[in-house]
């Protein structure tokens, strides 16, 4: 992985959100309701 100097933090932040939305949005399309809250 790069690094991205000082916003990283925020890059990786996004990264996690949006990488969380597309298994939940894959969960949804196969019926799996594990991510549910």
């Amino acid at each position: 992985m790069a690094k991205i100097g000082d916003e990283g933090a925020d890059s990786q932040l996004l990264f996690v959100l949006l990488e969380w939305l597309v298994m939940c949005f894959l969960a949804r399309a196969h019926g799996c309701h594990l991510l549910s809250h």
